[in-house]
């Protein structure tokens, strides 16, 4: 009996030192990281990111403990829109005038979308994103127009010196200096639109951003407007998204709805000539997290508009990310008025109102749909963009003055899509909505998920 019950005893040593072994051997692969009330499952796999000698091991972004790929769901990829209606809803008339594509080498499924918009004046805005995102870019540029006198005569570009042949060729010319010389993978359409007076014809944001959405081919796209530069990989270490389980979990997030914020930041100094903001921007995305923490700390960088509309980007918790320093997503719950930068899956991303035009409130307006429909909102640990100083628009102008006035069309267009979302059935106005898309859209609000 007692030498059964040594054997027994020796048995019981033995598992127990199996055990122990076993875990000394898993531990460096597979690690909890936890930040607060949330909790990320981080893989270390067994290879190193770059070479041998560097030493440095690649690292999975993780959210949810489910290693498994989030699926779409093919029967809720028909995104809700509804036509304009004849003499109520003023969207705008874009016409196709050109376009230029990449013949860079074959995007990559591992590859995130840029998707931004700009008028032809600010093309260095695109030269400076372009320099600094090593993936596909689509911008959407807009020319205003307005028919010639004469006929069979070519269309006029509005209250400008160069002619719409002569842009064309500009904008033909710059998109091979980025071939060559720019980081991006970029894809332009340029537009126009007829206009008799640019006050009453603003600028087609909303417009331009479905327009660029279509054109992705991406399965995720981050929406960034041109004056901001974003971390080239998010900020990622090498290889980044490029590993396809990096990108996979990604992918899951999104997938299941949820927006991946990008915080922004903006120099403090907003005076700072031009040039030298524009390169200090540059080499901050370049050099990462820890170059612009660095900066912030010592006060030359902070939140975008944290002093003039803090409510904008003020959600996302700056300090919070700012002392991460393991690769765990935090949940962020939404405020009024909340518009950060967010990456999105291409195929659940809603329309945007293209009532919205000019400056104001579209952004704003975007987000809370994304609320609507259910998205949640995750910081990414890395990832950040910084904005370009440049002169004050008159568009933000005359935004803000008929806003104080208590005359801002914009913004009430805003408030009044809140409270269609808040009742459960506001659908986005589009242009190019048809009529069976428009038959077969239904809102999704919280109250049918749960």
């Amino acid at each position: 009996m007692e030498k059964k019950a040594d054997q027994m005893g020796i048995s019981m040593y033995r598992l127990s030192v199996l055990v122990m072994l076993g875990l000394i051997l898993v531990s460096p692969f597979l690690w909890m990281a936890i930040d607060g009330s949330n909790v990320a499952l981080t893989v270390v796999a067994s290879v190193h990111s770059t070479s041998s000698e560097t030493g440095e091991q690649r690292m999975l972004l993780g959210y949810s403990r489910d290693g498994s790929l989030q699926a779409y769901n093919e029967e809720a990829l028909e995104k809700p829109c509804r036509a304009p209606a004849e003499g109520k809803d003023s969207v705008p008339s874009l016409e196709f005038i050109h376009e230029w594509a990449s013949d860079k080498d074959a995007i990559e499924r591992e590859s995130v979308t840029l998707l931004t918009h700009l008028s032809v004046d600010r093309l260095t805005m695109l030269e400076n994103q372009c320099m600094t995102w090593a993936d596909p870019l689509v911008a959407e540029v807009y020319v205003p127009l307005v028919r010639s006198k004469q006929r069979d005569s070519k269309p006029v570009v509005y209250e400008s010196s160069s002619s719409l042949g002569e842009i064309t060729r500009g904008i033909s010319s710059f998109h091979s200096n980025m071939e060559r010389q720019g980081s991006c993978k970029l894809h332009i359409e340029l537009v126009g639109q007829y206009i008799k007076d640019e006050k009453k014809t603003p600028y087609p944001i909303n417009a331009l951003r479905n327009r660029a959405m279509d054109l992705a081919r991406t399965e995720l796209v981050l929406l960034l407007d041109v004056d901001f530069v974003a971390t080239p990989l998010l900020g990622l270490p090498q290889p980044g998204y490029k590993d396809p389980q990096v990108f996979d979990q990604m992918l899951s997030i999104a997938n299941n709805r949820k927006a991946l914020v990008v915080p922004a930041f903006e120099l403090t100094n907003r005076y700072v000539e031009p040039i030298l903001g524009e390169n200090y921007a540059r080499n901050l995305v370049l050099d990462g997290k820890t170059a612009v923490v660095k900066s912030w700390q010592a006060g030359a960088v902070d939140y975008f508009n944290a002093h003039d509309a803090p409510w904008g980007h003020g959600p996302t918790n700056t300090s919070r990310w700012a002392r991460l320093t393991k690769p765990v997503m935090y949940k962020i719950d939404y405020e009024p008025k909340y518009e950060p930068f967010v990456l999105l899956s291409r195929k659940l991303a809603p329309y945007a109102d293209e009532r919205f035009v000019g400056y104001g409130g579209n952004k704003i307006a975007y987000i809370n749909q994304l609320v609507g429909l259910d998205f949640g909102f995750r910081v990414h640990p890395y990832a950040f963009s910084i904005h370009v100083p440049h002169h004050r628009t008159k568009a933000a102008d005359r935004f803000v003055a008929h806003k104080k006035n208590g005359h801002s069309e914009i913004e009430q267009l805003r408030v009044d899509i809140e409270k269609s979302i808040d009742k459960g059935d506001y659908v986005p106005v589009t242009a190019g909505c048809t009529s069976d898309q428009e038959k077969r859209s239904v809102f999704t609000t919280k109250k049918q998920f749960e």
